[in-house]
Parts: C-alpha cells; sequence; structure tokens
C-alpha cells in the first residue's frame, strides 16, 4: 500500500514499462511534467515500436538489457516537438516477480 501511495501522490513523475516496450503505469506527475495530453495516452503506447515513443527506444532497450540510461528529450506531447522544454528521463532496469520492467521517471 505504501509503495502505491509513494507512486500515486509522489511530486516526481513516474512511469512503469513492460518487458515489451508497452507503458503499463505512470503516474499524474508524470503526465504533468511531461506535458502528455493525458495518462490514457500514455498507456499501452510502445516505446520500441511506436514512432511517437522512438526517440526512447535506445534507452528502453538498455534498460531492458539490465543497465540504466538517462537521455533529454522534448515533453511527451504525441507527436514530441521540439517547441518543448527538454526533460532529463531516466530509465532503470526493474525486475517484479521474474518479469524484467523499466521504471521510468522525469
Amino acid at each position: 500500500m505504501f509503495y502505491r501511495a509513494f507512486f500515486d501522490h509522489s511530486p516526481f513523475g513516474f512511469w512503469i514499462i513492460d518487458s515489451e516496450g508497452k507503458v503499463i503505469e505512470c503516474n499524474e506527475a508524470f503526465v504533468r511534467i511531461s506535458q502528455a495530453v493525458s495518462r490514457e495516452a500514455l498507456l499501452g503506447l510502445n516505446l520500441l515500436t511506436d514512432p511517437w515513443g522512438a526517440v526512447f527506444a535506445p534507452a528502453c532497450r538498455k534498460a531492458l538489457g539490465g543497465e540504466a540510461d538517462t537521455l533529454e528529450a522534448p515533453g511527451f506531447s504525441p507527436p514530441p516537438t521540439d517547441a518543448l522544454a527538454p526533460l532529463r528521463y531516466v530509465f532503470q532496469p526493474l525486475i517484479l516477480d521474474g518479469q524484467s520492467l523499466v521504471l521510468g521517471s522525469v
């Protein structure tokens, strides 16, 4: 319960990406900070195959391989645009119940 409350109410933006590169969870802070259209617009987005996620694919692959990575990219208001201020995205490998995931933050 504590971890879910921390995730949901944190002032830091978090997202969780599954082993196939799909965004399976994100908090409202991530939506706000990354300037995404909505939480629903992010959920299901595949960072490895979707053109909107292409800028994130190398860092996501690296984290899925077990190595943390960071990158600077524009806000995530699909499609990404250079007009938005760049943000630092962190991709951290995460193993949960034997499944490889990525915990991302901004």
